[in-house]
């Protein structure tokens, strides 16, 4: 009986990008944001200083560079297929992937032997309102 009372009732101003038969492996979107475009920034570390590259799409070999630090700055989530790209490049499981554009997903950390993955939500109040953000940090040896 509850479920029957709940059933399409969404929190507002929540989007969820979701198709009925989507197959488990499809990324969906779920935030406040829908639409609009990822912004990449990479930052490059080394001995001689920090390089910083704003960038739209970037290959797998970007991400590894010998001798250097790499950050990659991603804001924006709902552009799922970006998503996808960067954690097939840093070989994130599908599952990873989905808790990542699911930005109402609860903190959590996982350790593998290949990287540590991480959300948590950083929080900012003021008078007016309360900001909660959904930052996701991603650890990997190379």
């Amino acid at each position: 009986m509850l479920e029957k009372l709940l059933e399409g009732i969404e929190k507002p101003g929540r989007y969820i990008n979701h198709e009925a038969g989507t197959k488990s492996k499809t990324l969906n979107y779920i935030g406040e944001h829908p639409g609009g475009h990822s912004l990449m920034k990479r930052i490059l570390y080394s001995a001689d200083g920090a390089k910083e590259t704003a960038t739209g799409i970037m290959d797998c070999s970007a991400l590894q560079v010998p001798g250097k630090l790499s950050w990659l700055h991603l804001s924006g989530l709902s552009d799922t297929a970006v998503v996808r790209g960067i954690g097939d490049c840093l070989g994130l499981h599908p599952l990873q992937m989905e808790d990542i554009v699911n930005t109402e997903h609860r903190a959590k950390i996982e350790i593998t032997d290949a990287l540590l993955f991480s959300i948590v939500k950083h929080c900012t109040f003021s008078d007016a309102a309360t900001h909660i953000e959904h930052v996701v940090i991603v650890l990997t040896a190379s």
